[in-house]
């Protein structure tokens, strides 16, 4: 979910937090990537394997290496917040039901006006008029699907297998990825998280969203232009970002980014803050905002080693396991071959020179 109101604030209040970047601007460097964002996304498209397969191919066109992040198990905080959105998607399966029924029912009276035609006068007006009405309600059937849509288990072991195959460095978090992520990111494993969250921003991170693997471009939220920008430390972004919502809490009903900024710099945190808020308050919010603050000072996660850069690939497998798995037109696997391939020989080279500097150094040791 993130946090409610967050980035369209930033865009509009402070608009020289956001940078436009080529990327270009990230060759040579590492981005952690919250893979659950764009499972999602590429499932709406019909394609998970294909999407990433062309996502990861785009980065080694631009010299950048991934570290794709996979969701861990939720932290006990976000419980109420996972139990609305399986409300939610009851409600949907609900709307799907009916505008299932009602599309049948119009479908019918469309086929009886169709066979009116030449009888009835207003024939030709009511069978458009119902046209009209069953092509909008397949449009609104469409965006529940897609609402309704979640990927599987076995969505999630091939993607793991495509990034064996693609050899490309991957985690699976043992709580959530935007945790990682910003644990990555601060201890300078990578240049900033790939993600649509926000909350990766109260978590310490540097947010890049909006990827366009076509033009090759992504937008970099900068964290210490924004904390300098609205004259606030860390520690206010995570009240501001509590007083608006969050994954942990709904926040306080009536304040949005905008008043939450405005009462935070005139009274430093929520404590000093609550007395002087005219809303109503929950009364579970004063135990919801120190469990969401809680969370987000103590969003670390035990990783041990972390992979950090390219593996070699298996592009004959890779090819098989994209024609099985995936709806690839030939044009993009021809290009995520050459990608891989130019990459396989790049790191060929790497260990030959590896190589040629050890042995320059044991001869130098046996001269001594």
């Amino acid at each position: 979910m993130g946090v409610k109101g967050l980035l369209k604030f930033i865009r509009t209040k402070v608009p020289e937090v956001v940078v436009q970047r080529s990327l270009e601007y990230y060759r040579g460097k590492r981005l952690a990537v919250d893979t659950s964002i764009y499972m999602y996304q590429y499932m709406c498209a019909h394609d998970i394997l294909g999407g990433f397969a062309y996502q990861v191919a785009t980065f080694m066109r631009y010299g950048i290496t991934p570290i794709y992040i996979f969701d861990g198990c939720p932290a006990d905080a976000k419980s109420e917040t996972l139990q609305k959105r399986r409300e939610i998607v009851n409600k949907n399966v609900n709307k799907r039901t009916v505008l299932q029924s009602r599309i049948t029912v119009l479908s019918s009276q469309l086929a009886i006006t169709q066979q009116s035609r030449g009888i009835y006068s207003d024939a030709k007006v009511e069978e458009e008029k119902l046209k009209d009405d069953i092509r909008k309600m397949k449009q609104s059937l469409n965006k529940i699907q897609q609402r309704l849509q979640h990927p599987t288990n076995s969505d999630f072991v091939k993607c793991k297998e495509l990034f064996q195959l693609m050899g490309v460095p991957f985690i699976c978090a043992k709580r959530e990825a935007e945790f990682l992520c910003a644990q990555l990111f601060k201890s300078g494993v990578v240049a900033g998280c790939v993600s649509s969250d926000s909350d990766l921003l109260a978590n310490g991170a540097d947010l890049l969203n909006k990827l366009d693997v076509n033009s090759g471009t992504i937008n970099q939220y900068q964290l210490d232009t924004l904390l300098s920008s609205l004259k606030i430390n860390l520690d206010q972004l995570i009240d501001i970002s509590i007083l608006c919502g969050c994954d942990y809490t709904d926040g306080i009903k009536g304040i949005g980014p905008v008043n939450g900024h405005r009462l935070i710099r005139q009274y430093g945190n929520i404590e000093n803050a609550i007395p002087h808020i005219k809303k109503p308050i929950s009364d579970t919010f004063e135990q919801e905002y120190l469990i969401a603050r809680e969370m987000f000072h103590h969003n670390y996660d035990e990783i041990g080693a972390v992979p950090v850069s390219f593996s070699n690939s298996n592009i004959s497998e890779l090819e098989h396991h994209l024609r099985l798995y995936s709806r690839m037109n030939p044009d993009r696997l021809k290009y995520i071959v050459t990608q891989l391939s130019v990459t396989n020989q790049s790191l060929e080279s790497e260990r030959e020179r590896e190589s040629e500097q050890e042995q320059e150094q044991e001869q130098e040791h046996e001269h001594e």
